[in-house]
């Protein structure tokens, strides 16, 4: 089964600053998907390895860019995607392709910097050009209300944080969002790392099975719906 890591870049490409991990998954991957190929070239050289297969994704990609490059992703055992600096897909090209990959039953795995919450956005697979992050929901009854009815009517992509042992009370609250899609992403850059991704009636099984471990919610924003139609 074809895998493609979302992999998110020092603000600093200098050697120092790249985790072991991240190293192995760029040493490991076979094919990259990068923003520029001048970054590209700079990891080739961090890698001292020229001859990884690599492929642009950009504000200048078309949809038939895009569906070469998921055909390609299809291709490979391990791919790798990257922008420029910091966490792929937030505010920048990618998500899209993202969504297709879902699709096509990739497996998804973020390779994230310092921010669960970029991490979790960024293999969401949701328009990310603009988010609101609205932290933890509140723990009073009426507060708590309020919140995930402005998450509801909200244009834009919302990200936020629940504490692990009130996921079965998140499901039945989580129901005024039905409209909308969820990603739900834990153990975040760890070997158990999941994404749960879908409609609330879909996904509730899912969630109530989950361990109690710390994750990250995204819901899709009203004009949110990847732009590529395959």
């Amino acid at each position: 089964m074809s895998k493609l890591y979302i992999a998110a870049l020092p603000l600093d490409l200098k050697r120092v600053y790249f985790s072991k991990y991240l190293l192995d998954i760029l040493n490991l991957a076979e094919l990259f998907v990068g923003e520029e190929r001048k970054t590209v070239f700079k990891i080739f050289s961090l890698l001292e390895n020229r001859d990884k297969k690599y492929m642009l994704l950009n504000e200048h990609s078309t949809v038939s860019d895009k569906l070469n490059i998921l055909n390609n992703i299809k291709s490979y055992k391990i791919s790798c995607l990257f922008s420029d600096t910091g966490a792929p897909c937030v505010a920048d090209p990618g998500y899209d392709l993202v969504d297709l990959c879902y699709k096509e039953n990739i497996t998804i795995i973020s390779v994230p910097g310092p921010s669960s919450i970029t991490a979790g956005l960024s293999v969401s697979g949701f328009y990310a050009e603009s988010f609101s992050f609205f932290g933890y929901p509140p723990r009073i009854k009426n507060k708590r209300r309020i919140f995930f009815q402005r998450i509801a009517k909200a244009y834009e992509t919302v990200v936020f944080i629940e504490r692990p042992y009130v996921m079965k009370k998140l499901v039945s609250e989580l129901d005024i969002i039905k409209g909308k899609r969820l990603s739900i992403s834990y153990n975040l850059g760890l070997r158990e790392e999941k994404t749960i991704r879908g409609y609330i009636n879909d996904i509730k099984k899912d969630l109530e099975e989950m361990p109690k471990v710390p994750f990250i919610i995204v819901v899709e924003g009203k004009g949110g719906t990847a732009r590529v139609v395959k």
